[in-house]
């Protein structure tokens, strides 16, 4: 396989047209490739397309069809799914940084708004998550002791609670992150992590957020009152 150095704007393009052929189930040919990539702001014409895709086929991503164009490969897809990581990563960080910038949870007057993780869960195991949650709350590991049960087919700002399924809202350790800031402590978020516990010992395994994929989680505002 030929091996092309190319810059970051002809990479970019290079994505787009394996999101594009990623789309379009059947082979697609260049002159239809240029007006999808011109309709998402991608000025560029048959001729370039043509350049771009032997680019690909070098490289094994994409397959030519005899005269009706390209399809994507399976390495093309795994490669498509990789370039997407840095986006799905910049979106949640800055999900992650509103939400830090709109927590107006006051710690003298015990109200204004926090954070919530939101798990949503078969009615029928209701009971059984609750004695969970209390040795949770009583052994002191969550930041706040305070939880929300959501009835089914509830509408909250993000997410419809399914019929047959029960929300449990709980405080997300990021508000901490709102309130330092909200007293002017600056804040800067660079690294996740995952809090492990045998018996009386505690460790943690820190996760860079520059370059780490996060699982999707539901993240919400609460207001809390005294």
């Amino acid at each position: 396989m030929v091996t092309t150095t190319i810059d970051s704007q002809v990479q970019r393009k290079l994505i787009e047209i394996l999101r594009i052929l990623y789309e379009n189930h059947d082979p697609i040919g260049a002159r239809l490739i240029a007006d999808r990539m011109n309709e998402r702001g991608y000025p560029i014409g048959e001729r370039g397309v043509r350049y771009h895709l032997r680019i690909l086929d070098e490289r094994g991503l994409t397959q030519r069809q005899g005269y009706d164009g390209r399809t994507i490969t399976e390495r093309g897809i795994n490669e498509l799914n990789n370039a997407l990581v840095g986006d799905r990563l910049g979106f949640i960080i800055t999900r992650i940084e509103k939400l830090i910038y709109d927590t107006t949870f006051d710690l003298k007057t015990g109200e204004g708004k926090v954070i919530i993780n939101t798990s949503i869960i078969d009615k029928k195991d209701l009971d059984k998550t609750m004695g969970i949650l209390r040795d949770v709350m009583y052994n002191g590991y969550p930041i706040s002791p305070y939880i929300k049960l959501i009835d089914e087919g509830t509408m909250t700002s993000d997410i419809k609670v399914p019929e047959g399924k029960i929300g449990i809202a709980t405080m997300c350790s990021i508000t901490i992150d709102g309130i330092l800031l909200k007293n002017g402590i600056p804040v800067n978020t660079k690294y996740g992590g995952i809090l492990e516990v045998k018996e009386k010992n505690r460790s943690v395994l820190m996760i860079s957020l520059s370059i780490t994929v996060l699982p999707s989680t539901r993240c919400g505002f609460s207001s809390h009152g005294k």
